[in-house]
């Protein structure tokens, strides 16, 4: 089978959030919220947001995680602390890039892939 790429964003259904996903107006430090790039962070619940999301977090501990089909899975986002990125349970030592790839993982077996999850503070 010839490889190919499959990008999701951050409001993709098949990433999980712990403990939430729209936190708007809880607080960094309570979980994931989104921010948008041309308007921010939404100022009550039920507004739209515009421009380019994101999720941001400052609680330690909160996670997202991934399930995939493959051999691999490049994840890309903003870190300022340390962070933690496993597959299948078992720990990756990720290699923070320059270009906002937090992590590129590869040479997997072509299987389904549980829990590959990153968690952390302060990542968006």
């Amino acid at each position: 089978m010839a490889p190919w790429n499959f990008t999701i964003d951050d409001t993709s259904t098949f990433l999980k959030y712990l403990p939430y996903a729209d936190g708007s107006n809880s607080g960094l430090t309570d979980g994931w919220i989104p921010w948008y790039t041309d308007s921010g962070f939404l100022s009550q619940n039920g507004q739209a947001g515009s421009g380019t999301s994101y999720h941001r977090t400052s609680l330690s501990g909160a996670s997202v995680t991934l399930s995939f089909y493959g051999t691999g899975v490049d994840l890309f986002g903003i870190s300022n602390s340390t962070y933690n990125v496993t597959v299948d349970n078992a720990p990756f030592q990720p290699q923070g890039h320059p270009d906002g790839m937090l992590a590129s993982i590869s040479n997997l077996t072509e299987t389904t892939h549980n829990g590959t999850s990153l968690s952390g503070t302060r990542i968006h």
